[in-house]
Formats: C-alpha cells, structure tokens, sequence
C-alpha cells in the first residue's frame, strides 16, 4: 500500500529544523500577508475618512483591489516555490534518498515543479470550470423562465433545480477525481521523464492510475483529515494561529511529499516508466 517507514524517513533528517523552518517561515510570510490584507479591508472604510469629499464606496472598492493584488504577487511565487518543495521531496524518497531532506538550494528548480504541477491542474481543471459555468448558466436560464411563465408549474422548477445540483455534485466529483488522482499521476510521469508531454499521455497516466488510485485516495483523505484538524485547533486557540497555522501547513507538506515520493517508489517497482 504506502510504506510509512519511507514516507516519514525525511523527517530524520539531521538538519530537519533548518530546512523545515525556511519552509515554515515562507507558511508564516503568507499567513502575515493574508492576515494583513484581512485587517486592511475590515478598516478601510474608517481610514478613508481623510478623504471627505471622494467617493468612499469607490474608494473602498479600489482598496480592497489593491490589496487583493498585492497578496497574490507576493504570495504566489511563495505558494508555487512551496508545492515544487514538496514534489521535490516526493521526487527525493522516488529515487530511494528519503534520507534526507532536499536542500532549498535550487530555487529556479524547485518553482519549476510548482509550475508544472500547476499546469498540469489548470489544462485539467479549466475544461470542467469551463462546463460548469456554461452548465449554471443555462440551469440558472432555464429555472428562471419556467419560473416566469405561467406554463412552468413548481414541479418543473424543483425539477430544474434538483438537475442543477446533481450536475454540480457530479462535477464537484469530478473535480475532486482529477486533483487527487489524475494530477499526481501526471507528476510521476513528469518526474521520471522529465517531459510535460508524457505527462499528458494518455496510455502512460492510465497505468499509473490503474497500479496507484488507491494510495493517492489515501493521501487525499489524509490531507483532508489534516485541514480539519487545522481548522478545529485554529478555532480553539485563535491566538496562537500566527504559530499554529504555519507549523501545521509545514507538517502537512513534509508528510504529503513523502507520502507521494513512497508511492512514486512503488509505482517505480511494479510499473516502470520509460524515460523516453
């Protein structure tokens, strides 16, 4: 299945404090940023109270962009080096170096992964965000007008709203199959071949899948299981979020990415790829 003893043999390393800490402290710039755009948005409207005679709802609006702006160019780079970190770890306990932690000695690598990774979601994901827009809409339309006629009776209306919500579960499912299963699957291929257009083959994620779906289903659960977990432990001591929050994204970074990099090794065993 998963071989934890792989899996959690990073967390040996003898530096672990000193290369799990650059990964905390990047968890704990981004919760700051975050944090301090909240704190903005909540007291813009009394800040712009220098400006009596502007437009504060226009100014609030252009406040909040700004903010909102200026949280994604600092936190994504951030965001994008820490999912490279932890495919590189997964990449790592692959290739049998569990031993020890990558060091953060390649930035440009490291961000690649992340990009990749990141890639690979958005050619995945942006059809079905695609289809469930265009889904909404035409539900949304149909409702409305069944709504307004006097023809539509209640039950045709519950019934477009019922086909609505099973389109949005079934899509939810979807979407929840292609960023637990398929996205990882992908990233093997990526890792052993070095090519994006090997992950996106067809024939050679099929039989990833087919040989792993279960430890990657594995790895969602207990993902999620550690989200709320964290939501549970931020609700009870909101004070020490600044710390706990952080600490927590960093375990469930070093967990996850030597989870994956002892699947990656079985799948290395069982199912070799081709580097070609």
């Amino acid at each position: 299945m998963i071989d934890l003893p792989k899996a959690l043999a990073p967390l040996k390393d003898d530096r672990l404090f000193q290369k799990a800490g650059i990964v905390f402290g990047l968890y704990l710039a981004i919760f700051l940023i975050s944090l301090l755009f909240n704190v903005t948005t909540y007291f813009s409207s009394s800040l712009l109270g220098i400006f009596p005679n502007a437009d504060r709802e226009l100014l609030n609006i252009l406040v909040e962009i700004l903010s909102i702006l200026i949280v994604i160019l600092v936190t994504f780079p951030v965001s994008i080096y820490l999912l490279g970190y932890q495919f590189r770890i997964a990449d790592a306990v692959r290739k049998g170096k569990e031993s020890t932690l990558p060091e953060h000695d390649s930035i440009w690598g490291t961000c690649k992964l992340g990009v990749v990774y990141s890639t690979l979601g958005f050619i995945m994901l942006a059809p079905l965000v695609i289809i469930g827009i265009i889904v909404f809409v035409l539900s949304l339309g149909v409702v409305v007008s069944l709504s307004d006629t006097s023809n539509g009776s209640s039950g045709m209306v519950l019934g477009g709203v019922a086909g609505l919500v099973i389109i949005t579960l079934m899509l939810g499912v979807l979407t929840f199959l292609v960023s637990t299963i398929l996205m990882p699957a992908c990233m093997y291929v990526y890792l052993k071949t070095g090519k994006l257009s090997a992950a996106l083959s067809f024939s050679r994620v099929r039989d990833v899948i087919s040989a792993a779906w279960l430890p990657f289903l594995i790895i969602a659960g207990l993902r999620m299981i550690l989200s709320f977990a964290m939501g549970v432990v931020m609700l009870v001591t909101c004070c020490a979020g600044p710390i706990l929050r952080p600490l927590l994204d960093t375990l469930t970074l070093l967990v996850c990415g030597g989870l994956f990099g002892a699947v990656f090794h079985e799948i290395e065993i069982t199912l070799p790829v081709s580097e070609g």
